[in-house]
């Protein structure tokens, strides 16, 4: 019976950049009847309201048991329903760091990767404030076409060992299906997950972690390597999805037998 859970968001809660589906929204809000949860992602925290929070059917003081982590864990921010969010804590890149990271990803558009600087499909390198995101195919790009892209992870792989030594203050990591995502060094979701114990105040053994990243080099990685926090390595959001509903009967079950003493 862990006091929080927390998730990835693309390919774990949502395919990418994709809203959450209703069946997925409802075990949410049936879940923090009972638990805190957070959302751990490279997105922005708009993109992640966009895909979560707008999705949801629960109102009032529920949602104030839901906190995101964007741009993998350079800001918190705690719903707060039609008020908006308010914001704990929030760590932006200055102006020539920015900079510096976008410079770099210049070698993605020269041989011998030779990525498209522009496109039919959005920005491909987006500076977020707290991270920069180099997006393979452009930020809007179809799942269709993302998921024949890059399958194994190999593109990006050489992109980041290329950028490894250029970028030695920052952290590189492959994340979705198309992504690299820059942070500062020690901004991952390890980092996250430490914030969050923090502002809730409670044990490691306490929480438990859901990402489809789980494996070296991957954005959800750093959970498993760096904290004790239990995690739970999903092949898709049907598998979360299918994993939360047993949860939810659990903690359901749980309650019922208290309340007959």
């Amino acid at each position: 019976m862990k006091k929080v859970l927390a998730f990835d968001l693309d390919g774990t809660l949502a395919e990418s950049k994709s809203a959450i589906t209703p069946e997925m929204a409802e075990v949410l809000c049936g879940l923090l009847s009972h638990v805190h949860l957070a959302v751990i992602s490279g997105a922005a925290v708009e993109q992640m309201s966009t895909q979560i929070i707008e999705r949801l059917p629960c109102q009032g003081d529920r949602l104030s048991k839901f906190m995101l982590f964007p741009q993998n864990g350079a800001a918190l921010l705690v719903s707060k329903n039609t008020a908006g969010y308010e914001t704990i804590y929030e760590d932006l890149f200055s102006k020539e760091e920015g900079t510096k990271i976008v410079d770099a990803l210049e070698l993605a558009f020269e041989p011998p990767f030779n990525l498209a600087r522009t496109g039919p499909y959005g920005d491909i390198v987006e500076n977020r404030g707290g991270q920069v995101t180099l997006s393979g195919l452009g930020q809007q790009a179809p799942i269709e076409k993302k998921s024949t892209w890059d399958p194994d992870q190999s593109i990006r792989m050489r992109i980041k060992a290329a950028l490894d030594p250029l970028l030695p203050e920052f952290d590189v990591k492959i994340g979705g299906m198309t992504s690299i995502d820059i942070t500062r060094k020690g901004y991952n979701k390890a980092f996250a997950i430490g914030k969050m114990l923090e502002y809730l105040k409670i044990d490691a053994s306490e929480a438990l972690f859901f990402g489809d990243a789980v494996f070296p080099g991957g954005n959800d990685y750093s959970v498993q390597a760096e904290t004790t926090v239990e995690c739970i390595k999903v092949s898709n959001p049907q598998d979360t999805l299918d994993r939360l509903h047993a949860i939810l009967s659990t903690y359901e079950e749980a309650t019922r037998a208290a309340s007959m003493g």
